[in-house]
């Protein structure tokens, strides 16, 4: 059986970002690294990848190596390389309109201002693809979007975006196996 889904973080490269509120994505595609032993090692397509099996389901798991708001050329690529359409993808990443540590699943539509999606649906010229959106709280009155996103987790709220990414991990599994 060849490969029937590919997983896709979002993040911004860089280890000047690792602990943005931004990469929420990124850390859930680590988790399910861990969670199901798919090293992302590979370069391929503009993005580190691995392949292996979740619950008997072959998959690609994917960190775009392009800068949040090019992620839809690296996720194209992919696409394109492994011969699958955008009904075949999984997109996991932040949403400033959800509170920290809640996971939302959206089936299609458009960006609501999320600049990596944006890019992934110009990209693909289509909205039609699922995504877990992760909660990264509401920005606070007066602070820019892009400054709000960019910005590091407290102390405090660290736990809590731990447990939002493993949220939406714990979810991929139902995805894959066709549960939502």
């Amino acid at each position: 059986m060849g490969l029937s889904k590919v997983i896709v973080g979002l993040g911004n490269p860089g280890p000047e970002y690792a602990f943005t509120r931004h990469n929420l994505g990124f850390w859930a595609a680590d988790l399910l690294s861990g969670m199901f032993r798919i090293p992302i090692t590979k370069a391929a397509a503009r993005s580190l990848v691995g392949y292996g099996s979740v619950r008997g389901n072959k998959v690609a798991l994917a960190k775009p190596k392009t800068y949040m708001n090019e992620s839809g050329r690296a996720i194209k690529a992919l696409l394109h390389a492994e011969g699958l359409g955008p009904e075949h993808l999984l997109v996991l990443h932040d949403d400033m309109d959800i509170a920290l540590g809640r996971v939302k699943f959206k089936s299609s539509g458009g960006d609501a201002g999320h600049n990596g999606i944006g890019s992934i649906i110009e990209s693909l010229a289509t909205g039609e693809f699922d995504r877990f959106r992760i909660g990264l709280g509401v920005r606070p009155r007066g602070v820019d979007g892009a400054d709000w996103v960019l910005s590091p987790f407290l102390e405090d709220e660290m736990e809590i975006a731990r447990e939002g990414a493993q949220a939406a991990a714990d979810r991929v599994v139902e995805w894959v196996v066709g549960k939502k």
